[in-house]
């Protein structure tokens, strides 16, 4: 790899050797055998009787069935939880039983089972629980549930932080052995359990797989779940099914108000227009609004698209506040009581996007500070959060490598912010270190710009993470019809080399283009009033190199 200067964006872009001339057939060759393995690999689930416990989970949910106990349903308030929490319901439903299904709210109650939560859920005389996408490190809470008279079956895939919990029965990919798939998500394990219902059933398919598929794969790319393998085979089938709702399902009417096009949906278009409505409800107001549109209420799925726009205005106006305060640390960290703890993620995710480096946010209400982290390729925040000088000043804390949230008094947060910075240069870490990088897979010629190339790239898709979409270096750009578009005119249009280029949020770019510029760019082809065309996605944009 060879080593650019900084772009327009202050990042760095690292391109692989291959020349413009190369066919970049390796390249295809080489992430289809990663990423898509063979065609049978491709075409099959793993079977989930393969988790350790999850015949008796079966059982048990059989048992209840059969003798129609109360059966309550925990979720979590973004969007693989309540997808998750939806194929249960669905699933629950067809067996003639009409679960509870307790969603915590974000700002009052926080992430996961509580010994509050339990007493709400007890008063219904629920005898079996079932979380979805938490409860892996509830403890304490699961013994408090089973005081209680529950039995509960945990579906999650966390981090797991102290052992497998006292549960009747617990579905993880690594608890208490490994699954095939570690990477699943919540909704990917929860889409496992009612797989293994239906086929206890006999039914390989069932009424309603289509919607479950989908639902699965929103989950698992709202989630970040790596595509590889399996979830990729899940993601693949969860947009095959989505090309093919019927008019009346409201994952339709979803996705007709997020502007998709049916039969050319993306696992970006998951990414960027249906993951974010559906956390809109838990970030904004409360995570029952997604769940009761995602199960069909008109009502819901009118107010998921208002409360979604509310939360681009307030996520946009906080931010831009915010990255005027950024300083020289390594680990970005700002607490404030104007950030609500719904929109926290957002803003630590735009920190370390935008800086390229680690980032902690916090929302501070009542003397407690609830913080999102987002981290940098080679930095785990879940790891950093359990080192022996900050689990200390923690009251609570769980995610991923690159995600995660604790909780806090207020008054622990400097010194947390203080012991994080002091980790990453003990580490010997500098600013050049975690300055950020684009990785480009070579140097595009003008002659792929083709629609053969294009559709050959997308064959390689499902994109997301674990398998980045190829992006490539187009030197010595050539470009005409330069405008602004969009909203507050915050995107760029153009035409490379008379090809349809755009360029998401660079609008302000407009002027500082020369004569000689590179791009780092995605190749897509789009239909346009019935007719395919070739579109660059501009990623990245820098001063000539030749």
């Amino acid at each position: 790899m060879e080593q650019a200067p900084l772009s327009f964006t202050g990042r760095r872009w690292n391109i692989h050797s291959r020349s413009a001339s190369h066919d970049f057939s390796d390249l295809l060759a080489k992430e289809r055998m990663i990423h898509r393995g063979t065609l049978s690999e491709q075409m099959r689930l793993s079977n989930a009787m393969l988790f350790a416990e999850m015949g008796r989970a079966v059982g048990r949910i059989q048992e209840a069935v059969s003798r129609k106990e109360r059966v309550g349903i925990f979720g979590d308030y973004d969007a693989d939880g309540i997808t998750g929490a939806v194929q249960l319901t669905r699933a629950f439903r067809r067996r003639g039983i009409d679960p509870l299904v307790y969603l915590p709210h974000r700002e009052r109650e926080g992430y996961g089972l509580k010994q509050e939560s339990i007493d709400s859920i007890a008063r219904h005389n629920i005898t079996l629980l079932i979380t979805v996408d938490t409860g892996i490190n509830a403890h304490e809470e699961i013994e408090y549930a089973s005081s209680k008279g529950m039995n509960v079956i945990v579906t999650d895939h966390h981090v797991v932080t102290h052992g497998r919990p006292p549960a009747y029965a617990v579905l993880h990919p690594l608890v208490p052995s490994a699954f095939p798939n570690e990477h699943l998500t919540g909704s990917g394990v929860a889409l496992m359990l009612v797989r293994a219902l239906e086929q206890a059933e006999g039914n390989d398919v069932w009424e309603g797989i289509e919607e479950d598929l989908v639902l699965a794969a929103i989950g698992t790319v709202a989630d970040m779940g790596a595509l590889k393998s399996e979830n990729r085979t899940l993601v693949m089938y969860g947009l095959d099914c989505a090309r093919r709702l019927p008019s009346s399902s409201a994952l339709k009417v979803l996705m007709d108000q997020a502007r998709i096009d049916a039969p050319l949906m993306t696992s970006t278009d998951i990414g960027f227009r249906l993951a974010p409505r559906i956390n809109a409800s838990g970030r904004m107001a409360d995570p029952r609004i997604a769940f009761d549109a995602l199960l069909g209420d008109r009502d819901a799925l009118r107010q998921l698209e208002e409360l979604n726009n509310q939360r681009k205005i307030l996520t946009q106006k906080l931010y831009q506040n915010l990255r005027a305060q950024v300083h020289e640390d390594l680990f970005l960290c700002f607490a404030s009581q104007e950030f609500p703890a719904g929109i926290v993620g957002l803003l630590s995710g735009k920190l370390t996007e935008e800086f390229g480096r680690p980032s902690m946010v916090a929302s501070v209400r009542n003397g407690m500070a609830t913080a999102s982290l987002r981290s940098v390729s080679g930095i785990s925040v879940i790891e950093l959060l359990q080192e022996k000088r900050i689990l200390p000043h923690l009251l609570r804390f769980g995610g991923h490598s690159q995600a995660a949230g604790c909780t806090m008094k207020d008054a622990s947060f400097p010194l947390v912010a203080k012991l994080l910075n002091d980790i990453l240069r003990g580490r010997g870490l500098s600013r050049e270190d975690l300055a950020p990088t684009l990785h480009l897979e070579g140097s595009l010629s003008r002659e792929f710009l083709t629609m053969d190339f294009a559709k050959a790239l997308f064959s390689l898709s499902p994109f997301g993470e674990g398998n980045p979409e190829p992006l490539f270096l187009i030197p010595n750009a050539e470009l005409s019809m330069m405008r602004c578009v969009g909203n507050e005119d915050s995107h760029l249009s153009c035409l490379i080399f008379g090809k349809k280029g755009i360029g998401f949020g660079m609008g302000s770019m407009l002027q500082q283009l020369g004569t000689k510029i590179d791009l780092a760019c995605h190749l897509s082809h789009q239909t346009w009033n019935g007719r395919e065309e070739i579109q660059l996605v501009i990623k990245d944009i820098r001063k000539s190199q030749m």
